[in-house]
């Protein structure tokens, strides 16, 4: 039996986009309540993550090992102790898909 779906989850591994989902291609900062940041392309490069709605704390760090390094396609990035993040800016190159964290 699968467990009750939980911020967009499945069985605590599967994500959906059952509220929906935007597509970032481009270095201006995305202001979007999410629960994952998925690489679409090979090239992505994330600048800065907030998380929380905190305007002032870039988190990218925390999710990100080397900043300005790429990430390869298909890569997912998930909140941490139920972190959901806030706003997303790609540096020089990629896509993401940010999957948009259910409504309170």
């Amino acid at each position: 039996m699968a467990k009750k779906a939980r911020r967009g989850q499945t069985d605590g591994e599967l994500m959906t986009a059952a509220y929906g989902s935007i597509i970032v291609n481009d270095t201006n900062e995305k202001v979007f309540d999410c629960d994952m940041i998925e690489s679409l392309d090979d090239t992505t490069i994330v600048d800065r993550i907030e998380i929380n709605g905190d305007t002032v704390t870039n988190v990218a760090s925390t999710y990100i090992t080397t900043i300005g390094n790429t990430f390869p396609k298909g890569a997912k990035i998930t909140g941490i102790d139920g972190d959901y993040f806030s706003a997303v800016t790609l540096g020089t190159a990629g896509a993401v898909n940010l999957v948009k964290k259910k409504p309170e």
